[in-house]
């Protein structure tokens, strides 16, 4: 008799389709509508939260899992899915096509955005190191966008995302329902809640479950491959000028293939860290709150960057008092710039791409919650470390300035979608003060990290993480949002409505926090301590001081130098070098004012600074004479003649000393 009760219900809930119906009668209407059709309340229920969360199963994640949804309701009536239950009007049938079509376009349009981060990577990376390793440091940037994107398609995304294939039963005994279906049972939960791998392998990746939509699981593959790939190449600038390159391709797979989707199915694959809090009842309910990265993609990544390091060594003459160590300055503060600014663009894709459902109502408003705060978030971490080096250093740190930016976009990632503006600006400007303050400690315990990576990622990240649960929306009416975004996270337990409190997400976080350094960092161990072992993972002494680029690249320099002298008062001399082979040569007579030739024979000879590319490790820097000139056979028309002192060099890019003199 219910039943008939209920369907009469249901006709009448039909008329009321064309109406204005407030959210609470729509949500009513659609359980009349799962009990019509003879779906379990209790599971629609579960259903209906999961398909709040979002992308990944969190509350706005990454990966829908409507298909999820869709695929179970389907097993239980047949030849009917999720949108004819739902949605049972041709007008609402055709707003649902839009949004999806809209949200897949979001999610592309994001992904390119999060790819094009690589391009940013690669900048800061090679404006920071020597000239002489530019061409290998743009090589790891490419490797990792070829042999991970090889590795995140052949097992990368099944281990992220497919460990799910059954319907748990009861949560407290953690029993599984028997399934009938070949192709799995989903539930929207990782069935072990650490690991996938059970479908989508290789090319069957491109489709989930029968009933899943193929092009938008494509849209989603993208988007996801685009964050692993930044993942790897967070480590790339921590282990630059000394790492061999055929090891660090095997660690961009590796990092691509399983160390990386193994933190995101602990999280965002609906894995143990999303189900950490939970009702009376063992049912899930919440988890880490994580939005776009700060602990799956930045810790992971900045873990992994000061293990690589530190196992690595440091390069040739680093924190070597005998050792000038201006040698190790950025030779290229323009593209370490413009570095920095194309990764503080890709950032809103990063950021803004993880809301996901951009058409839906309650996404509308996030998505420019989430770009505001990270605007804020990284001016306030480059105000705040541009500030602290003026006043300790006394001079303008255009370095640290971009490191501030940076660790001011990693420390807002995780909230950049639940918290007020005012917050994000507090986030950012501590997530400064702390990159500042580890990236001095690394030098105090002499890591050699060039660019930071583990200061900026590692440090900021786990900040954000920590930032992510301590401000969130709602920090002041106790009823924590985390990944549900501008709804409170809450659930009916017997007759009481029951709220996830801030008590509650700390807990999940710091967990979570404390799992992904201790993974991260064991397999890091475990990767580049087999690599040393093996001694594969760091090039000869000999490359390293000479450059890689010269003795294992096809072209020998990334760069083709100009360089000019002045050989004697009459001749002016300019050459274009591309590596050790003389391009272009001009020699232009000139006549050099009498008060300076006067003014230089009165002054000493000055010895050429020495440069590490005539130091070995544990050596005195020797400094190397300018090597002496012919006389003049003329005099000249004010003095006498010309001597070897009368030889200085006017300007001199960065090259070895030995190189520049046989020049001359």
């Amino acid at each position: 008799m219910r039943r008939f009760a209920l369907f009469g219900l249901l006709v009448g809930g039909c008329a009321l389709e064309h109406t204005d119906m407030t959210e609470a009668d729509a949500m009513k209407l659609q359980e009349l509508r799962s009990l019509a059709a003879g779906v379990n309340l209790e599971k629609f229920r579960a259903l209906a939260q999961l398909a709040r969360r979002g992308p990944t199963g969190k509350m706005s994640g990454k990966m829908g899992r409507q298909g999820d949804a869709s695929s179970m309701l389907h097993r239980r009536l047949p030849g009917r899915n999720a949108a004819d239950v739902l949605c049972s009007s041709e007008d609402c049938r055709m707003r649902k096509e839009l949004a999806f079509l809209i949200d897949k376009m979001w999610l592309v349009l994001c992904g390119v955005f999060v790819f094009f981060m690589q391009a940013g990577f690669a900048m800061v990376e090679a404006g920071t190191c020597h000239v002489k390793h530019v061409q290998n440091v743009l090589a790891k940037n490419m490797i990792d966008a070829c042999f991970g994107t090889i590795g995140w398609y052949l097992i990368g995304w099944s281990l992220a995302y497919g460990g799910d294939s059954l319907t748990v039963s009861s949560w407290e005994s953690g029993t599984f329902e028997v399934c009938g279906d070949a192709l799995g049972c989903p539930d929207g939960f990782a069935d072990n809640g650490f690991i996938g791998g059970k479908a989508m392998i290789a090319s069957s990746g491109l489709r989930r479950y029968p009933h899943s939509d193929t092009a938008g699981l494509t849209a989603e593959w993208f988007f996801q491959w685009a964050f692993s790939t930044s993942a790897s190449t967070i480590v790339s600038g921590s282990v630059m000028e000394r790492i061999h390159l055929p090891a660090y391709a095997f660690f961009s797979f590796t990092m691509s293939a399983f160390i990386y989707p193994v933190v995101v199915c602990c999280t965002w694959g609906n894995g143990w860290l999303s189900t950490l809090v939970r009702s009376s009842d063992g049912r899930p309910v919440g988890g880490m709150t994580d939005l776009a990265g700060a602990g799956v993609v930045h810790v992971t990544g900045g873990v992994i960057a000061l293990v690589g390091a530190k196992i690595l060594g440091r390069r040739i003459g680093r924190f070597d008092p005998k050792v000038d160590q201006k040698h190790f300055m950025p030779h290229s503060m323009p593209l370490r710039v413009l570095g920095t600014m194309v990764l503080y663009i890709g950032w809103f894709g990063f950021n803004a791409g993880s809301t996901s459902f951009f058409p839906d109502g309650k996404f509308k408003p996030r998505a420019g919650i989430v770009v505001v705060n990270t605007t804020l978030s990284a001016a306030s971490g480059g105000f705040v470390v541009f500030m602290i080096s003026c006043v300790l250093l006394g001079k303008y740190d255009l370095g640290g300035l971009c490191n501030g930016i940076l660790a001011g976009l990693v420390s807002i990632t995780a909230a950049c979608g639940s918290v007020e503006s005012g917050f994000a600006v507090l986030i950012g400007a501590i997530g400064g003060v702390v990159s500042y303050l580890c990236s001095m400690l690394l030098v105090r315990l002499k890591i050699d990290d060039p660019v930071d990576a583990s200061a900026v990622h590692g440090a900021a990240g786990a900040w954000g993480l920590m930032a992510a649960a301590l401000f969130d929306f709602g920090v002041r009416s106790g009823k924590h949002h985390g990944m549900s975004g501008l709804n409170a996270t809450s659930w009916v337990d017997g007759n009481e409505t029951k709220y996830m409190t801030m008590a509650d997400a700390v807990r999940a976080n710091t967990v979570g926090l404390i799992f992904i350094i201790a993974w991260a960092g064991g397999c890091a161990v475990v990767l580049f301590g087999t690599l040393r072992f093996a001694g594969v993972v760091r090039v000869r002494p000999e490359v390293e001081m000479q450059g890689i680029d010269a003795l294992q690249h096809l072209d020998p320099s990334g760069y083709v130098f100009s360089r000019s002298f002045i050989v004697s008062d009459h001749t002016f001399r300019s050459a274009s070098f591309h590596g050790d082979k003389v391009t272009k040569e001009y020699k232009i007579p000139i006549k050099m004012p009498q008060r300076i030739r006067r003014r230089r024979r009165s002054l000493p000879e000055q010895p050429r600074p020495s440069s590490l590319d005539t130091v070995e490790e544990g050596s005195e820097p020797t400094s190397v004479p300018v090597s002496p000139a012919k006389p003049a056979s003329r005099r000249s028309k004010d003095g006498p003649p010309f001597s070897p002192s009368d030889r200085f060099v006017v300007k001199c890019d960065p090259v070895a000393p030995d190189a520049a003199s046989s020049d001359q």
